[in-house]
């Protein structure tokens, strides 16, 4: 009977959302099954009517696009911006829609933490897309005062939501420019050109705008570039990005490693950015993060500015939903610019793809390959470390062509799980003549500790 219960549950809710969310879906689940067997059968002539009408109450409550909006993000693109719950903390349920010659697009959430900026959108085709589509962002701007005229980054995600590829849940993240955070000019109203550059490749969340415009140009989503064409302007505040951020001074010389400083960590619901010095010769130095639970923050990448007398001073992110971190241990290390046979840690080593392929890190430790499979034209290679390493780039492939492959990025976040990592390559690569190689220098004898105590 509690099946038939949870069943009806699932089928009032269905009417208002597209998906229910598993988490949900497990709850009902578990709240009937854990009820003693005389309760249940008491209770079952009134459960199925108090619950409907319970699930009907909040859905009346959360509205029904601002519920039901919220959930793609969370179910289908949270892996590919990597976020978790907390980001609920900086979130707006926005709600902007426009139809095009029949296609509609709906802007349904925008997340802010005085940093990086995310929209999401739901995209609802006339016919069939061929491809996932790109919504050509180029000609996106920000307005408001304390902010630069475009953002410095600008990436895309999302997954078709139905068979025929009409329907997309889409994201697209935006970084905004560091020159964001501070001021152009020094005290004397005059700056060199390098040391501004160096000034302002920082984040200063004094500097956070208050509020700004995203102004969106959307185009392009068939073959055709006049199909579709949205364009909309969508207010950003900054109120919840203010009050949830936390920054640290370090100021932390890295004995090891010569003119490469630590300045300071900001923490927030969904990131963590270290902004620190390096030498010129250290410009691909960067740092693997683990928290207070031993767990590796994932690497999102970085950007490096400067080239003032010598120096370059580094921004660097992190995934991150704690905002109580105490203590964090940084590994220093470097994304080789080349591939070579003549680097000691990289030597090339033969993809076995019926056993174990095991990739040297260092003399001490090491990645192991533990499967390779190949599935509808693409390359699956599993692997798994018992130490930290760069997950944004484990490795690389290398063909008889000295061709190097990289794996696809966001298939790769697709296909992976919390306990499972897999790189994938858009080829069939296991009857060819492969071979794989390191491409990280890791410090792990220069790892250090910091204690985040906020100023």
């Amino acid at each position: 009977m509690n099946h038939f219960i949870d069943k009806k549950i699932k089928e009032e809710l269905s009417k208002n959302l597209i998906t229910l969310p598993s988490d949900l879906d497990s709850k009902i689940h578990k709240t009937i099954a854990s009820l003693p067997t005389k309760k249940k059968r008491r209770i079952e002539c009134y459960l199925l009517p108090i619950a409907v009408s319970l699930c009907l109450l909040i859905l009346s409550v959360f509205n029904v696009p601002t519920f039901a909006n919220i959930f793609p993000i969370l179910t289908s693109l949270e892996k590919f911006v990597h976020i978790g719950g907390n980001y609920e903390k900086i979130s707006d349920n926005t709600f902007f829609s426009s139809s095009v010659n029949g296609d509609k697009l709906t802007i349904t959430n925008t997340i802010f933490d005085g940093f990086q900026l995310m929209v999401s959108y739901k995209l609802e085709s006339n016919k069939p897309l061929n491809e996932k589509p790109s919504m050509n962002t180029d000609k996106t701007t920000l307005s408001g005062k304390g902010v630069d005229g475009k953002p410095d980054e600008q990436r895309e995600y999302g997954e078709f939501t139905d068979k025929l590829h009409k329907k997309y849940n889409g994201v697209i993240l935006f970084t905004l420019k560091s020159g964001n955070f501070t001021s152009d000019f020094n005290s004397n109203g005059r700056i060199d050109l390098g040391e501004k550059m160096l000034n302002d490749q920082q984040i200063n969340v004094n500097h956070i705008p208050d509020k700004f415009s995203l102004n969106l140009e959307l185009k392009n989503i068939h073959e055709e570039a006049s199909d579709s064409d949205w364009s909309m302007t969508i207010p950003i505040t900054s109120e919840k990005a203010k009050g949830n951020v936390k920054e640290i001074n370090i100021n932390k010389n890295i004995s090891a490693i010569p003119g490469t400083k630590v300045e300071k960590i900001i923490l927030t619901p969904i990131r963590l950015y270290i902004q620190s010095i390096v030498n010129e010769d250290s410009a691909f130095l960067d740092y693997l993060v683990v928290d207070d639970q031993g767990k590796s923050l994932t690497w999102l990448g970085g950007q490096s500015a400067g080239h003032y007398k010598g120096k370059q001073r580094v921004l660097s992110y992190y995934a991150n939903d704690d905002v109580n971190l105490k203590n964090l241990t940084l590994i220093p290390f470097k994304l080789n610019k080349s591939v070579n046979e003549n680097q000691s840690n990289a030597q090339s080593i033969e993809l076995n793809s019926n056993r174990k392929t095991i990739i040297p890190l260092d003399s001490k430790r090491n990645i192991t390959i533990t499967k390779a499979l190949e599935k509808d034209g693409k390359t699956y290679l599993y692997y798994e470390s018992p130490y930290p390493i760069n997950h944004y780039l484990p490795f690389v492939l290398i063909d008889k062509n000295q061709k190097v492959l990289i794996r696809d990025l966001e298939e790769s976040i697709s296909a992976s799980k919390e306990n499972q990592s897999v790189l994938v390559y858009n080829q069939p690569l296991l009857n060819k003549d492969i071979k794989v190689q390191n491409v990280n220098t890791i410090y792990y004898d220069k790892a250090y500790k910091v204690t985040l105590s906020t100023k």
